[in-house]
């Protein structure tokens, strides 16, 4: 019976013995919880490795700081989602509260972004409403009034040629470019290429519209929750569509301004055949 009650003494908890059984004073406790909660100390459990896409080409070139612990770096590497990402040492909520923001402010500027490029596009279609369609059907006016005239023009030379009249050489150089001018004026590429640049104005601006949709209606949630929402993957898909729209507009200016030149030079063809 005694020897049961000392056994049962010494299994009591006491103050200052650990589960472990190893002593600790009431000071070597204290510390042990400042070193929790202090995100400088490397045995606080606030610490974690987040992720930085730096790209495929330059990754191979980061190694852990001074403030790494290499065992834990080394495994978020392993851990990474894609092999243009580099672990990076994230200290206690307010770094982490940094790192929110930050994602917070580029999703701003990609916002910002998006209403230039909108309003950019709207900026293109109302050109080609004021300008560009009118000049499109001033042209075919003038090609159909050419056409006539070209029909005609050559009705008398044929009778020309069978009364045994021969064509001097500007006349057979009027007829090359005669010649070259109907080919132009029928060509259906022209009609087809005006057609394909319109749909695809319209179709950029569909998804423009509907992407700003998306990011209107994910914004407040995504301000009010940005501490655990907000990721990488995330911001590197919006950055890369962005990025298409950006380089379909311009892709679009030039080809409207080809566009553009292609009827300037047709217009010139018609005045330059006549006056000859």
């Amino acid at each position: 019976m005694g020897q049961s009650t000392a056994q049962l003494g010494s299994s009591l908890w006491e103050p200052g013995r650990a589960v472990t059984g190893v002593h600790r004073t009431v000071p070597m406790q204290i510390q042990i919880v400042k070193d929790k909660w202090d995100a400088s100390s490397r045995a606080s459990p606030f610490r974690a490795y987040l992720y930085n896409n730096v790209g495929e080409e330059m990754a191979p070139f980061y190694q852990p700081g001074p403030e790494d612990d290499d065992t834990k770096w080394e495994d978020a590497l392993r851990k990474r989602p894609d092999s243009g990402y580099v672990p990076v040492l994230v200290k206690g909520f307010f770094e982490l509260g940094k790192r929110a923001q930050r994602q917070k402010d580029f999703l701003t500027m990609m916002q910002t972004r998006l209403h230039e490029i909108n309003n950019c596009l709207s900026d293109l279609l109302s050109r080609h409403d004021l300008k560009i369609s009118v000049k499109i059907a001033d042209c075919r006016r003038k090609h159909l009034v050419l056409s006539k005239r070209c029909l005609a023009l050559a009705a008398k030379t044929q009778v020309l040629r069978n009364r045994g009249y021969a064509m001097d050489d500007a006349e057979e150089e009027l007829k090359k470019k005669l010649s070259q001018l109907e080919r132009s004026v029928f060509d259906p590429s022209l009609n087809g290429r005006a057609e394909e640049i319109w749909a695809r104005m319209l179709a950029i601006r569909e998804h423009s519209r509907r992407l700003q949709q998306e990011m209107e209606r994910a914004g407040p949630g995504a301000a009010a929750q940005a501490d655990d929402e907000l990721d990488e993957q995330t911001m590197k898909t919006a950055k890369k569509i962005l990025d298409d729209y950006h380089t379909q507009i311009q892709h679009l200016q030039k080809e409207l301004e080809a566009v553009r030149k292609d009827f300037e030079e047709a217009q010139k063809l018609p005045g330059g055949a006549v006056n000859h």
